[in-house]
């Protein structure tokens, strides 16, 4: 990812607030002015923009922080915090929110998806035709996450159809191609 773009500004301000205590400045503290505040990258890599490696600060603070050790320090020990809270997070509990803007979270978040909805169907109807499982999950991962490739969404129609997996695709009375659970042997 290049920049940290409007949409997202906007998706990781109210995320920002609650993680860090308030509308207020990282380094210096200070209450932050609806028109001037900054997005600080705490390992000052502008194309890493994961929410664990972001904070709000005062654009003066920002640039302070490229000469002033102790600002330098300060979020080089924020960064470590939250990637540790992120990671200790996802091992507690396999279905907390992700963070949808990582590579990693994007994954996790398409497979959860694919799996929720093939089970869902696979329930009620007894199968899904191939297609239509595809592109509705496509759907749904743009909806929840604002991702969804076709590709990685037919990655993991094909894990979760493998032969050790619990579910197998097999074609119907029409020879259209579908998805059931697989028998219990």
């Amino acid at each position: 990812m290049k920049s940290l773009t409007i949409s997202l500004k906007q998706k990781f301000l109210p995320r920002l607030i609650h993680r860090d205590g308030g509308f207020k400045c990282f380094y210096c503290n200070q209450i932050l002015s609806s028109k001037r505040f900054s997005f600080d990258h705490l390992n000052n890599n502008r194309t890493d923009n994961r929410l664990e490696n972001l904070v709000l600060c005062h654009q003066s603070c920002n640039i302070k922080k490229i000469s002033y050790l102790d600002y330098q320090i300060i979020a080089k020990e924020k960064l470590r915090k939250n990637e540790e809270e992120f990671s200790g997070r996802e091992e507690k509990n396999p279905n907390t929110h992700f963070d949808y803007t990582s590579e990693i979270g994007i994954n996790i978040g398409t497979y959860d998806i694919v799996e929720s909805y093939l089970k869902n169907e696979t329930t009620t109807d007894g199968h899904v035709l191939f297609n239509d499982a595809l592109y509705s999950i496509v759907y749904l991962c743009k909806q929840k996450m604002g991702h969804g490739s076709e590709q990685a969404v037919r990655r993991h129609l094909n894990t979760l159809t493998s032969s050790v997996a619990p579910y197998l695709i097999t074609r119907n009375e029409s020879n259209q191609k579908i998805i059931v659970g697989r028998p219990e042997n």
